[in-house]
């Protein structure tokens, strides 16, 4: 069976989704590594603070770690280049399209890490 034939589940090839996930990469490096660290740090932090007010510190970080990314993800926007855009565009990939599959990527893993620790300190701290 040959690698071109093979399809995933809505139907685009494999190997065309790991060609926008490279492009994404590609393209919002700068951006994945902020909002990286930022969930790194943030990861720490939920590590050492106390289970009474896990939740709440959650909540609250959450809000300020979004709010940071945004202001990067435009600082970001602002200062790429024309030619750069025009680059992705003509791969056939809109940049801003790539942007959005990018932070939704770092939502996931950053909800899904978060929610591990919170899950786990409740669990071995009962």
């Amino acid at each position: 069976m040959c690698m071109s034939n093979q399809r995933s589940g809505i139907g685009v090839p494999v190997q065309t989704k790991i060609k926008i996930l490279r492009l994404m990469l590609l393209y919002c490096s700068p951006v994945l590594v902020f909002s990286g660290l930022a969930t790194l740090a943030i990861s720490a932090l939920l590590l050492l603070v106390d289970k009474e007010i896990l939740v709440d510190f959650f909540f609250m970080i959450t809000i300020l770690r979004y709010a940071i990314v945004a202001a990067v993800t435009l600082l970001f926007r602002l200062t790429s280049s024309r030619a750069q855009e025009c680059f992705y565009i003509n791969l056939g990939q809109h940049p801003s399209r790539l942007l959005k599959l990018a932070l939704g990527l770092d939502s996931v893993i950053y909800i899904t890490l978060c929610m591990t620790i919170i899950f786990i300190r409740h669990a071995v701290v009962s």
